[in-house]
């Protein structure tokens, strides 16, 4: 029985999978199995898998309908047989020494899931370093906090080993394209201790026709229900970290409004307007909030003097 169960969704993904398959392959640590599951594809990914799987009987390749990662993750889950479960994304890649740091920092610890830190890598633009203070070990409610502040430890399923039994009740939720930031919380939430590395071992290639790096669809309205569900579990499992909660739920709508600026969307479009409402209505929960930076509250009052100046600060940072 493998340590680590590595799950990778593929969806058309032939022009970055060999590198990616690849950092996994050259892993250090190398008790693990690598599932990779082809949600669909409808270029060579499919055949890509299969042919690296034939060389490598490490690799199980799991063929089944489009259905979206978050399918696809479950049903990584569902034939995983490792002790702990990690996550990559088709389109990034991994330092070699992640798997072990990470397998290292869970037997040190006697943690049930350990993180590391991730760099960010834009197209024609250089490598963005998350790299800060030394390893940090967390309880429950200060990883929680964390990752609802979005301090150190990020949303993201990737960049992690989690043990394997706290996902016995959970699933991620299917047709969602924010599903990380809807189940990372719960995951963590059922851990004991949580182990962080500040050491960037997670490559995210950040692609123009990527997710996170388009600007607007009605998708991203999913942005703000992830919000409002962080908001919702606080509430009833983690009622102390509320304000964090908060600011995390306020956030999404704040990161909608400037998706739909920057998509184009027109001012005076119904869904714009209710958004910019709800920000305004809640201007003293972000200007009395400490989790919200000067930034954001300098814009949110240039937001209430002015819409245009708002709009103009927007695409100014955004270059």
């Amino acid at each position: 029985m493998p340590v680590i169960s590595i799950i990778v969704p593929v969806y058309n993904s032939e022009s970055k999978l060999e590198k990616c398959i690849g950092s996994i392959l050259r892993q250090t640590f190398n008790d693990f199995e690598l599932i990779l599951v082809n949600d669909g594809s409808v270029d060579l990914s499919g055949k890509i898998c299969e042919d690296y799987a034939k060389n490598d009987s490490r690799i199980r390749v799991i063929h089944q309908k489009n259905l979206g990662v978050s399918e696809a993750r479950n049903t990584g889950l569902k034939h995983a047989v490792g002790k702990y479960i990690g996550f990559v994304d088709s389109d990034d890649y991994i330092d070699e020494k992640m798997y072990e740091t990470l397998y290292n920092l869970i037997l040190e610890n006697n943690a049930e899931v350990a993180v590391c830190g991730v760099r960010e890598i834009h197209p024609h633009k250089e490598v963005i370093s998350y790299d800060n203070e030394g390893i940090l070990i967390l309880d429950k409610y200060e990883a929680v906090k964390l990752l609802f502040i979005g301090k150190y430890l990020t949303m993201y399923a990737v960049n992690k080993i989690y043990k394997k039994e706290l996902f016995n009740e959970i699933r991620y939720p299917i047709g969602k394209i924010y599903e990380d930031t809807i189940i990372t919380p719960k995951v963590c939430s059922l851990a004991d201790k949580i182990v962080y590395t500040p050491r960037n071992l997670y490559n995210y290639v950040r692609t123009p026709g990527s997710i996170t790096a388009s600007k607007f669809s009605q998708k991203d309205m999913d942005i703000i229900e992830a919000g409002k569900s962080v908001f919702e579990f606080s509430k009833k499992k983690f009622p102390t970290l509320i304000q964090a909660a908060e600011y995390r739920y306020i956030w999404s709508y704040m990161c909608v409004i400037d998706r739909m600026i920057l998509g184009g969307v027109n001012s005076k479009d119904v869904n714009y307007i209710k958004l910019i409402n709800y920000i305004k209505e809640n201007k003293m929960k972000v200007f009395c909030n400490p989790y919200f930076g000067l930034k954001r509250k300098i814009g949110l009052l240039l937001l209430i003097i002015s819409e245009k100046f708002y709009r103009k600060m927007v695409f100014k940072n955004s270059k």
